[in-house]
Order: C-alpha cells, then structure tokens, then sequence
C-alpha cells in the first residue's frame, strides 16, 4: 500500500495477527518512511491504560480494505484468551472431578495430539481431546467445521469435545443431533464461568 496518512485506519502485524490500529504520526528517515500507529489491543486498551502505540515502517501496516484476507483484527488474540480462560477453568475443576471418579484428573495443552488444544486425563486409561473454538461477532458454528470435526473423531480412540463461546448454525445443531450418542464426538457451549456446571458434568460423563 502507499505510506499512511494521518487518521487512517490500519492493519497492524500483533504476533500471527493483525490487529486494527490508526496511525498517528508519519515521518521521514534514511532508511524510508515510518508510521506511529495507535493499535486497539484487545483486553488492553481502554480509557483505564494509556494508549497502546507502535513505531513500524510504513511498508509493515496494511489497509484496512484488506481486512477480509485476514481473520478479523484481534480475533487470535481473543482466541488465544478463550484457550488460556478455559484451560484455568478446567484445572479449578479437576479436584471435583477427582473426588468424583475416584483418581486423579490433569489437564495439559494437547502438544502432539493433532489439531487438539487440550487433553483431559483421569488415571491411566481414559482421555478426553478438547478443542476450543473462539468465533467473533454474530457468527455461529458451521456445518462445514462439525462435519469435519465428526469425521476426524470417528478415526480418534478417545472423546473428542469441541467447546465453542457461540452456538451453532441451525443445520449444524441439526447433524450433530442425529449423531449417534456412542459416537466420539461431542459438543459444548461455553462462555465462561457461567457454563463451568454444564462443562464439568460432561467432562464427568465422558471420564467416568
């Protein structure tokens, strides 16, 4: 894109994100034009912070028009949180959990376990898969991500959970409805510390 000007909203490279910021500032140097942007970092910014801002070379930030090539701005950031949010959660549940199966419960990151965020162990031989899925916005689950998430399960030997912070499309809840009970799959909504009481009775069920 051509340099920035003042005002002008961008798209700033935040980690492997882009997060959405305004560029306050444009000057010369030796080595090319230079950008100071004021960036809209979620869970951050905010009028109790000062704001957060960045130096980068003009040729690092991107327009704003070109929003739809990437995941919406912040939207790994806010993905991530649900992830690190849950997995606390989850530990906070494991002593429940223990007292009701009667042995020990952990709760990792799934490094190694294709395509999974977190695994759930109880004793030796049982083992949940999780994978948490964060979407922005208004949307919902698509038929297209359960479809194949229920394929990849069925190729799995242990329960595989997708727990969502958004529901899912009508026709998704219609498929995964007709999904056999006995089958590897399985779906939770999950907000937050409102939805822990739905979450620790099917981790529970599955473990027990």
């Amino acid at each position: 894109m051509k340099t920035p000007e003042v005002g002008q909203e961008v798209l700033v490279p935040w980690g492997l994100d882009y997060l959405l910021g305004t560029v306050l500032r444009v000057y010369s140097t030796g080595r090319g034009p230079k950008v100071v942007v004021q960036v809209d970092v979620p869970g951050v910014s905010g009028d109790e912070v000062e704001d957060v801002t960045v130096t980068l070379p003009a040729d690092a930030v991107q327009s704003k028009d070109q929003e739809a090539a990437h995941a919406a701005p912040g939207e790994w950031v806010h993905a991530r949180s649900y992830e690190r949010e849950l997995m606390a959660q989850l530990l906070r549940m494991a002593d429940r959990l223990e007292r009701g199966l009667g042995t020990p419960v952990s709760v990792h990151e799934a490094a190694g376990y294709g395509g999974l965020d977190l695994v759930i162990r109880s004793g030796q031989d049982r083992m949940i898969g999780c994978e948490a899925k964060y979407e922005s916005g208004r949307r919902q689950i698509s038929l297209e991500v359960i479809n194949k998430l229920i394929e990849q399960a069925d190729r799995r030997i242990v329960p595989i959970v997708l727990i969502t912070n958004v529901r899912l499309s009508a026709r998704a809840a219609e498929v995964l409805q007709q999904v056999d009970t006995n089958r590897m799959f399985h779906w939770i909504l999950w907000r937050g510390e409102r939805d822990n009481e739905a979450l620790e009775q099917m981790v529970l069920s599955l473990l027990a």
